[in-house]
């Protein structure tokens, strides 16, 4: 794995997901898959950061990192095992005081950042392979059980 030109790691490891998913010919529906099943994971963070609904929170930043796991996406896992972290804090706690709060949308802030860095990096990446940018129409072979950003199962 290479650093990018800023010097932070890629957002994601292709030659690992093709030694994952069986071969480089299948990549290319799994990246689908990724970006399709979470589009809208950050839209849904910052809903339930909105209406303090910390349990979907924790649900949606677990969901993401099984997903970055597999997508050998190392800075979105890292990100979203922190947002894990610190709304599993706030659904174990009776209340979330100020700084906890701040860490929370900290926390999101992050993850988005690197989640819009991984989705673009993987949009370019279809773009390449397929001569589009529709991420629609993959199928469902080969998606590894990869999850929505809904937190439900394709």
């Amino acid at each position: 794995v290479h650093a990018n030109p800023r010097g932070t790691p890629p957002p994601c490891d292709f030659d690992q997901i093709a030694k994952l998913v069986g071969g480089k010919n299948m990549v290319g529906l799994v990246v689908g898959k990724f970006i399709k099943s979470h589009a809208q994971t950050e839209h849904n963070l910052r809903a339930s950061l909105a209406s303090a609904d910390y349990a979907k929170m924790r649900r949606f930043a677990h969901t993401l990192k099984g997903a970055c796991s597999y997508m050998a996406a190392k800075p979105t896992e890292r990100a979203a095992k922190q947002l894990y972290a610190a709304a599993d804090a706030a659904v174990k706690g009776e209340n979330v005081d100020e700084a906890a709060a701040d860490a929370i949308a900290a926390a999101i802030e992050s993850l988005a950042a690197t989640l819009r860095e991984l989705l673009e990096a993987l949009r370019a990446f279809e773009a390449r392979h397929t001569g589009s940018g529709d991420s629609g129409g993959q199928g469902e072979n080969g998606a590894g059980g990869v999850r929505r950003g809904d937190g439900s199962s394709n």
